[in-house]
């Protein structure tokens, strides 16, 4: 499974590493969802490039803020494709016309994606910085996707408890870093996918309730 950009750290992998992914000889599961969401002149390089036995995932959920549509498709290779299409009929037929009608549309807003993505550039830069100033370590800015996970165990080593208390006291959403394995505990997961005055209340709000813990 490679997921690239990444949930919850926005990390992108660099070219070599796909690459020597597909040398493995292992078939690749491939999670470009955030593709096109991408900052600091950071690119997806997707398995297709380097091996045909490789699953590309991708829709409309992100780029296009179309998540409750609930649109998306995969690339296959050619053996997989009469049981994907098998898998489908069976478990949700397809989607349905508007959500189609609504997708084709998208493919015609280049120029509006590239505004909300220039958008999310700035809300990053604003988050990051602030989360930082709260006295959390974000080992490096993300490079794409609308998240940073930020290393907060100087506050608690229970990312669940942590989020809790901040969720009781600063009415601020987090998510434990817990969710995304046991690796990410300690961490919290912020997200800038809202707008730039909810952030800078957000961060005001827990930079008082750490001010008083």
């Amino acid at each position: 499974m490679l997921a690239s950009p990444s949930n919850p750290t926005g990390a992108v992998q660099p070219r070599h590493v796909v690459e020597a992914l597909c040398r493995l000889g292992l078939p690749i599961l491939s999670d470009e969802i955030y593709d096109g969401l991408l900052f600091d002149g950071a690119r997806v390089t997707s398995p297709l490039a380097f091996s045909r036995d490789c699953f590309v995932f991708d829709g409309f959920s992100k780029r296009y803020a179309m998540t409750g549509f609930r649109l998306g498709y995969v690339i296959a290779p050619e053996a997989a494709v009469r049981p994907l299409q098998s898998m489908q009929q069976n478990l949700h037929i397809c989607a349905s016309h508007f959500v189609q009608r609504a997708g084709i549309a998208a493919l015609g807003c280049g120029q509006y994606v590239e505004e909300m993505r220039a958008e999310y550039a700035r809300r990053r830069e604003r988050l990051y910085q602030g989360v930082r100033a709260l006295g959390l370590r974000v080992h490096r800015p993300p490079e794409g996707a609308f998240y940073i996970l930020a290393d907060a165990r100087t506050l608690g080593e229970d990312s669940f408890a942590l989020a809790r208390d901040l969720l009781e006291r600063a009415h601020v959403t987090v998510g434990p870093g817990r969710d995304f394995g046991a690796i990410a505990e300690g961490f919290l997961r912020f997200s800038y996918a809202t707008n730039a005055v909810r952030i800078d209340e957000g961060l005001r709000r827990l930079e008082r309730a750490l001010a008083r813990a």
